[in-house]
């Protein structure tokens, strides 16, 4: 990267202007959008702008953008982007290298407590050049995560489930405890899981764009077996958790969770539903979004470092 270009943190003003070059690299790798600028302020209000966050401009243009994020301690992810018009300049290259200058102030105290840690770059999947650029950097493949969608183009069918168990809309007061048990219990196998304080968990996922109105949990009796936690984004329903108990899998209770969140974003004329999922989940989690019509619309993988 040659002395015309210039590297600052970002700021709050640039929210705009970052959620603009995201979607410009979304669109030339993806052929879709996929940042709002809400997006952008959730991620920021995580982490420290100054010290984890870079901007690239050329003649006040911004052309090169990346944040760090401690995700829980232990595991670092990196996203980086570069403006379609301004690639092959070493621009993706100098934010990787401000990336680990930074994340060598975390991998230092992990090492010294003795923590196991895992340095994340993600990178479109389908990108022979930035997959290039993290191999050369000593980057190992990890995993692969797809976007999976439908398009509810006619209202979805009733779910049916069996064994007694009944799926209702969430309440605050009624489910919280039971809600942060299942939940620690459904994902305490998966990748990047980290037990939170209740509270801290519980705020999270009751603020926005969490939406309290398009999550349900499943009960069997008076246990809750299963649920599903949404938000609620101009482009539609996002399912940032579905989960279901060890105990309570292979029942159906996954899929009429997912049905009933089809039928009530129908309802509210939303017509797309979109997830993440990590395309070799051992629940098989893709299996069971591809059973109810989802389909997978572009994929991102996962290059990382560890110790």
């Amino acid at each position: 990267m040659n002395k015309q270009f210039t590297i600052r943190p970002a700021t709050m003003d640039d929210d705009q202007v970052v959620t603009n070059l995201i979607t410009a690299v979304d669109i030339a790798e993806y052929g879709v959008p996929d940042i709002t600028i809400e997006d952008v302020l959730e991620i920021w209000s995580e982490i420290p702008l100054k010290k984890n966050t870079w901007i690239i401009e050329k003649a006040d243009q911004i052309v090169g953008y990346g944040y760090l994020e401690e995700i829980s301690k232990g595991r670092l992810d990196c996203y980086g982007y570069v403006h379609p018009t301004w690639q092959k300049q070493g621009i993706g290259s100098h934010l990787i290298q401000q990336m680990e200058i930074r994340a060598e102030d975390y991998l230092t105290e992990y090492d010294k407590e003795d923590v196991p840690y895992e340095f994340n770059h993600v990178i479109p999947a389908n990108n022979p050049s930035a997959v290039t650029l993290v191999e050369n950097k000593g980057y190992k493949f990890a995993r692969v995560f797809s976007r999976m969608k439908i398009e509810l183009e006619t209202e979805p069918e009733v779910p049916t489930i069996s064994d007694n168990v009944i799926i209702i809309p969430f309440e605050l007061e009624r489910d919280a405890e039971l809600l942060y048990e299942a939940y620690n219990e459904s994902f305490k196998d998966t990748r990047g899981y980290y037990e939170e304080p209740i509270e801290k968990w519980l705020h999270k996922v009751t603020s926005e764009p969490f939406d309290q109105s398009l999550s349900y949990v499943a009960y069997l009796d008076q246990t809750l077996t299963g649920f599903i936690i949404c938000k609620n984004y101009p482009e539609g329903t996002f399912i940032e958790f579905l989960g279901v108990r060890s105990l309570y899998r292979k029942k159906g209770i996954g899929a009429a969770l997912l049905k009933m969140v089809f039928k009530e974003s129908y309802r509210r004329n939303i017509q797309t539903v979109l997830l993440n999922v990590d395309s070799n989940s051992k629940s098989g989690a893709n299996k069971l979004y591809e059973s109810v019509g989802m389909k997978s619309t572009f994929q991102i993988a996962v290059y990382q470092r560890t110790n």
